[in-house]
């Protein structure tokens, strides 16, 4: 007898009280995210500066607007000396999945329902 043993972490990941319509709070939310959540490699050279490298970038995703926002708030920070200074990490994408379910919707009635007709037309005939 085979037993799988199958271990979930959960992760909470909490609530950031700001407002994604100001610039300025966005980019404490996008800083916040890319401390909390960003596999980072950090390290601290001779003089010690402490250098942080990003180790693979995420996706960002939300509405068009919270991409805008995402956007317009790395180029807030464009003028950072390092990919994690210029908020970099995270790649923003537009989420919109609803137009999706509805294309996909639309064109599986439309070829559904065409498939039917075809076959209530072959059996008339």
């Amino acid at each position: 007898m085979l037993l799988f043993l199958i271990i979930y972490l959960k992760v909470p990941l909490g609530l950031i009280f700001k407002n994604e319509n100001s610039n300025d709070d966005m980019i404490e939310i996008l800083t916040e995210l890319h401390e909390k959540y960003l596999p980072l490699l950090k390290t601290t050279d001779d003089s010690g500066n402490e250098q942080v490298e990003i180790l693979q970038k995420l996706f960002f995703g939300g509405d068009q607007l919270t991409e805008e926002r995402a956007r317009n708030a790395r180029q807030g920070r464009a003028d950072g000396d390092s990919d994690f200074e210029r908020l970099e990490g995270f790649i923003p994408k537009v989420e919109d999945w609803h137009a999706g379910r509805v294309l996909y919707q639309v064109s599986e009635n439309y070829y559904y329902f065409n498939v039917q007709r075809k076959k209530v037309a072959a059996r008339t005939v």
